[in-house]
């Protein structure tokens, strides 16, 4: 069901079925981050809150910048992953959909060769909880980090 690849220098987990999430991530994803990162002044990194998790490569990476952060992953195929994949210990992970409506949902899978495209299926009696960042009740938040596939 799962095998692993190398990421760096640390043996990440992959689903079985997926050949992209790594080229995907190596690409796009590293120049989102790089991105996102050039505006947030370098004594703002206290806390990022990042969603769509998905095998773990966001959060290691804004880890490496912020002194907490907090990521979300709904589907548990990626969840099982994110966890295993991502050691760093100023990282805390939820198996959960950010929304408004507090309320479960569903993982629709789009293509499983490449599962970073999974989506979430509202107004589905699912058994994967939506809650709300104001839950979080943090005091203050450096960094938004939104990839949820269009449930934004």
């Amino acid at each position: 069901m799962y095998r692993t690849e190398q990421y760096e220098g640390r043996d990440f987990l992959v689903p079985e079925t997926d050949h992209m999430s790594m080229n995907y991530f190596v690409g796009t994803d590293m120049q989102n981050i790089a991105s996102s990162l050039e505006y947030i002044p370098e004594e703002r990194d206290n806390l990022c809150i990042q969603a769509g998790g998905n095998l773990g490569f966001f959060p290691i990476h804004y880890a490496k910048r912020f002194r907490n952060v907090i990521t979300f992953e709904p589907d548990p195929v990626n969840f099982h992953c994110l966890v295993r994949n991502v050691l760093e210990p100023n990282v805390v992970k939820f198996q959960a959909a950010l929304g408004y409506d507090r309320t479960f949902i569903d993982i629709e899978v789009r293509d499983p060769n490449h599962i970073g495209q999974n989506r979430v299926r509202p107004n589905f009696q699912g058994n994967i909880p939506t809650i709300r960042i104001d839950d979080l009740n943090v005091p203050a938040c450096d960094l938004i980090q939104l990839d949820l596939e269009g449930y934004e």
